[in-house]
């Protein structure tokens, strides 16, 4: 039986990925906020709630935003590398730091766009990545792709309590 092929050969072997800055992401919010703000319009709400409404829009945007921005910058998410033989997740963060994936939360793949909610080692709350197609070259987005869709991350173990 002849050798399997370096495609096959190369599925397990450890998966470095750096991401690149995305230009799309920041529009597509902004597009959605001005979308939102336009429906708000539209209703015709009374002033004052109408101005909180927006004043909460715009802290939304701000905050979806955040980390594409200078105050942020250490939330921001920067590359990932999977080693799926021994079932090890890391975060590469902007300042350098690489966090281990302790459980993976919900993971998601549609055209164009990745997502993946991770609880990491030293952080309470959970980190989002969203990746976007921009952000990496052909190949790399289809090995992410199916790595998300295999789902070889690390789970929390089911305790049998309710």
């Amino acid at each position: 039986m002849p050798e399997s092929s370096t495609s096959y050969s190369s599925a397990f072997n450890p998966l470095e990925l750096s991401f690149q800055r995305s230009g799309r992401l920041p529009k597509a919010i902004l597009l959605v906020h001005i979308i939102a703000a336009g429906a708000l319009f539209s209703l015709g709400l009374p002033f004052f709630t109408l101005a909180v409404t927006l004043v909460g829009l715009l802290l939304s945007q701000i905050f979806s935003l955040s980390p594409w921005r200078s105050f942020g910058r250490d939330e921001l998410v920067t590359g990932l590398s999977w080693y799926p033989d021994e079932k090890v997740l890391e975060l590469v963060m902007a300042d350098g730091t690489r966090l281990k994936v302790e459980e993976t939360l919900t993971m998601a793949a549609v055209p164009g766009l990745i997502s993946m909610s991770v609880i990491t080692e030293k952080r309470v709350r959970p980190v989002w990545v969203v990746v976007t197609r921009d952000q990496l070259d052909g190949s790399n987005w289809r090995r992410l792709k199916v790595m998300v869709g295999w789902g070889g991350f690390p789970q929390r173990e089911a305790s049998g309590q309710g």
